[in-house]
């Protein structure tokens, strides 16, 4: 005889998430909050419909194990019987509730064709932009009775996090309905933590001592949820608030050069940097060359119109760009399959023919990194040697939320973020490199010598709150 449904689920946010109705509800944001175990039992719901299916999909196949295992506490008390080679359990009424992964990119087109009432996303944040989206196509139904919907759970981090953010936490208050505009469709995020789990918090009360143990970027995440902040960030210490300056007018006198890297069905990313007197760097202008509401959609622009593009803004203010910096690989031949990218036969020829001189940026992927970071470290006094204006839209979308490469730690991932403006970022921290400082031999009393220890004491004043004459006798 099969339990009655639903099976007791804890009150909050597990019972919230059974009665939604919206088309799209993510669950979680910190670990241990039931979310495995309320996705397994919403894929239960309408096991009396013949005509139903539904799919539970974790990234990985080795991850699949633990919704296997939950699967096997809880459906054969339904009449559930499992399928193996199918990977599917199937009802006395004829319901199916399959399970599938979806490792690499390509594995979507793996469920091409198939029809699904319930698309259930365990670990959301692991998914790409491209393979959720995707699952979209597939979630359809001839029956009334049974409504398509998609059910997802998550933590921070991962290679999605930041199209899941975008998607459920920044676009509204927790536990409240958004309509997307464009498509019409309905969206909810319940917000969970394992303070919302009696079962752990009576089993195991020393859990939570655990948590509160780790270090802060943990701890943040799996505690609490934290969506600014999760593990396998590339530049966990960029900050707005640290980083971020409002826009001013760039002194005639600043060095002034621009980076770009190419791209054609993905975007284009051109930065312009500044450098002051003490070799500080600013990024004052971005263009980057994407779709409306897209990141990582290119415009399929030639580099003759990326060029008039490129001049007019600089026209406009007047720039003085002393050095054009740009991919190598834009210097090569490019294969057959992107012939249609070029006219002259490579990127670089176009851009002259168009007026725009370039050269090879410094392309060394490991050493750009570590240049960015070395940016990016706040000094004692000093604080960071480089700044970004707080108007440039995309690097403040797309920096910040950007993930390690799985297989590298030393790397950003390259295939599954857009990383066109992360490379021009890069290419500009390389071409000027931060140093080892040297002894500090200036004169002392000499116009420069004074000059920097002014500067010094600007610092100190702003960050510790004391007048200028006070923190001059503080700095050397």
């Amino acid at each position: 005889m099969m339990d009655s449904w639903p099976p007791r689920p804890h009150p909050g946010p597990q019972t919230e998430f059974f009665s939604r109705t919206e088309f799209e509800i993510f669950y979680g944001g910190a670990v241990s909050g039931g979310k495995s175990w309320a996705l397994v039992v919403c894929a239960l719901e309408h096991i009396s419909n013949p005509k139903y299916r539904a799919i539970i999909i974790r990234r990985k196949f080795p991850q699949l194990h633990h919704i296997e295992d939950l699967c096997w506490q809880m459906y054969p008390r339904f009449g559930g019987q499992y399928r193996a080679a199918e990977r599917c359990w199937v009802f006395s009424s004829g319901a199916r509730i399959n399970l599938g992964h979806m490792q690499h990119e390509m594995d979507r087109f793996n469920f091409q064709g198939k029809e699904y009432h319930k698309i259930l996303i365990d670990e959301a944040p692991q998914f790409t932009q491209t393979q959720y989206l995707y699952m979209f196509s597939r979630a359809r139904s001839p029956d009334a009775q049974l409504r398509p919907q998609i059910l997802c759970t998550g933590n921070p981090g991962g290679i999605g996090h930041r199209f899941i953010k975008e998607r459920f936490i920044d676009i509204a208050e927790p536990r409240t309905v958004y309509i997307d505009p464009g498509t019409g469709l309905s969206r909810y995020f319940i917000p969970a933590t394992v303070y919302d789990n009696p079962t752990i918090l009576d089993n195991d009360p020393e859990y939570v001592k655990r948590l509160e143990a780790l270090p802060e970027v943990e701890r943040r995440q799996y505690l609490y949820g934290d969506w600014d902040i999760f593990e396998g960030m590339a530049f966990p210490e960029l900050k707005r608030e640290d980083h971020g300056c409002d826009p001013f007018r760039i002194p005639p006198e600043w060095t002034r050069f621009m980076t770009f890297d190419w791209g054609y069905s993905k975007p284009f990313a051109a930065l312009w940097f500044a450098v002051d007197y003490d070799e500080n760097l600013y990024v004052y202008r971005e263009l980057y060359g994407t779709k409306d509401g897209t990141l990582d959609t290119g415009l399929k622009m030639t580099a003759e119109s990326i060029a008039k593009k490129i001049l007019s803004l600089e026209r406009e203010d007047n720039d003085q760009i002393r050095t054009r910096l740009m991919d190598p690989s834009a210097f090569g031949t490019l294969p057959n399959y992107r012939t249609k990218e070029t006219i002259h036969g490579t990127i670089d020829l176009d851009f002259q023919a168009a007026g725009l001189f370039f050269q090879k940026a410094d392309n060394d992927r490991i050493q750009g990194k570590q240049q960015i970071h070395k940016r990016l470290e706040m000094g004692d006094e000093e604080g960071p040697k480089i700044k970004i204006f707080n108007n440039l839209r995309f690097f403040w979308e797309i920096m910040p939320d950007l993930a390690l490469n799985e297989s590298d730690q030393e790397d950003v991932d390259s295939r599954n973020q857009p990383d066109h403006l992360y490379d021009a970022f890069r290419y500009g921290c390389s071409f000027r490199p931060m140093r080892p400082k040297r002894a500090y031999t200036e004169i002392r009393g000499t116009f420069k010598d004074e000059r920097r220890r002014l500067m010094r004491a600007k610092h100190y004043s702003k960050v510790h709150g004391v007048s200028i004459d006070l923190a001059y006798l503080k700095v050397k």
